[in-house]
């Protein structure tokens, strides 16, 4: 079986307390602001790619967003995007619609985004 480069990617899990040294592959950068406090840390591959597939911190799999410590954080900004989307879209229904036919809409396009954070928890 030969496997398509393009399409794949080596994302490293490591424990959700793991410290800077404890991750292979990975490192830990953060952003200061002019005082030096910390704004922001993410983690960056240190090399990048082994064999030719890129080594990421977070994959999409089936849908679900995976990244190194298995947070749900991603997956949840992602949710909160796509359902922002679908209801600027089906507005001129949804305002119209009963609170059944809502909530009947909800069920089918937002609530089975939720399935893939019952795995992550």
């Amino acid at each position: 079986m030969e496997l398509n480069k393009n399409k794949s990617g080596v994302l490293v899990f490591a424990l959700r307390k793991a410290k800077q040294k404890k991750i292979p592959l990975l490192k830990l950068e953060t952003e200061k602001d002019v005082y030096g406090n910390v704004l922001d840390s993410i983690w960056v591959p240190t090399i990048k790619d082994i064999c030719g597939v890129p080594i990421v911190t977070k994959y999409k799999y089936l849908g679900t967003y995976l990244d190194s410590k298995l947070t749900m954080n991603f997956q949840i900004e992602c949710i909160e995007r796509k359902s922002n989307f679908l209801f600027a879209r089906l507005y001129p229904y949804l305002s119209y619609a009963t609170a059944d036919a809502r909530k009947d809409m909800w069920r089918t396009m937002v609530l089975p985004l939720f399935n893939a954070l019952l795995v992550l928890r």
